[in-house]
């Protein structure tokens, strides 16, 4: 039986691995791809854009299930950081936001057409951005945002979206603190 600090270390060299072939084909990420420390929590994984949390449980199987797919998840969320998606208002829908945020990025990662970050979900992501092409010629998170706001999609539209996009978790953006009065 693997004890938690064995399990610990196996997830950080699996995302020692991730960003290191993420850093082979874009070596001009390097900053991006090396600046967050990690810190390790029970969830899946996630940024508040100074650090990445990694459930060391959840790498592993998601390493197990799909090596590509976890050196994706890794460049999707470093992509967020770099797009400070993160950085939100406190009037933002986060569910669209969010959406919108996860749609930018995994068409970025799609367009940037990279070897070993394949995707199963890729064709269902470029059938929903081929419909939303037609409303916005440039992908930017603002932009789709903006569209969704106004398109008023049925839920089981944007659930279907959520399914294709989605790879983090994105609580940490939209934790607030109190202001207080002087």
């Amino acid at each position: 039986m693997t004890n938690k600090n064995e399990i610990e270390t196996i997830a950080n060299n699996i995302l020692d691995l991730s960003r290191n072939k993420l850093l082979v084909n874009l070596r001009f990420m390097d900053v991006a791809l090396s600046y967050h420390k990690r810190v390790s929590y029970e969830g899946s994984f996630a940024t508040d854009g100074k650090a990445l949390f990694y459930d060391p449980r959840f790498i592993l199987r998601a390493y197990k299930s799909s090596q590509e797919e976890t050196v994706r998840m890794y460049l999707h969320m470093i992509l967020h950081c770099v797009f400070q998606h993160p950085f939100v208002g406190i009037s933002v829908d986060e569910r669209l936001w969010s959406l919108a945020c996860d749609m930018a990025v995994e068409c970025t990662i799609n367009d940037l057409g990279l070897n070993g970050v394949s995707s199963s979900r890729e064709n269902k992501q470029n059938q929903i951005v081929s419909e939303i092409k037609k409303d916005l010629k440039f992908l930017t998170a603002e932009k789709i945002y903006s569209l969704l706001k106004r398109a008023d999609y049925p839920d089981w539209a944007l659930s279907q979206w959520e399914a294709a996009f989605k790879s983090d978790d994105h609580a940490p953006w939209y934790i607030c603190y109190e202001v207080t009065e002087s």
